[in-house]
């Protein structure tokens, strides 16, 4: 009988760049999903839709966990998340973490 070889578990490596990458198009697509409430006001039904800051907000500070902290607060109005994202997006390219386009030439 042969003695089966000790095969170790496979583990998921998730690499800090990918993560950030998701968190990245997360904060991106936090508009794309609308939030609804309905009340009822003096016997008719009144529905609103419209886009989550607080989701935005929310995944900032997924963003912000993930480069170590800066200065997030998930207590901040749109126009301080805003401030955030623009001041991060610059962090993130000064960087280096996206990748510059090639310059081709064409004849």
């Amino acid at each position: 009988m042969m003695r089966q070889e000790y095969q170790k578990p496979l583990t998921l490596q998730i690499d800090l760049n990918q993560a950030t990458f998701q968190a990245f198009l997360n904060c991106i697509n936090s508009f794309q999903g609308l939030e609804t409430t309905s009340m009822m006001q003096q016997g008719s039904s009144i529905m609103e839709s419209k886009v989550s800051m607080d989701r935005f907000v929310y995944n900032l500070g997924i963003l912000s966990g993930l480069r170590a902290g800066d200065g997030f607060n998930d207590q901040m109005g749109p126009a301080d998340a805003f401030k955030f994202w623009t001041k991060t997006v610059k962090e993130m390219k000064d960087s280096g973490f996206f990748k510059q386009p090639r310059r081709e030439a064409h004849l």
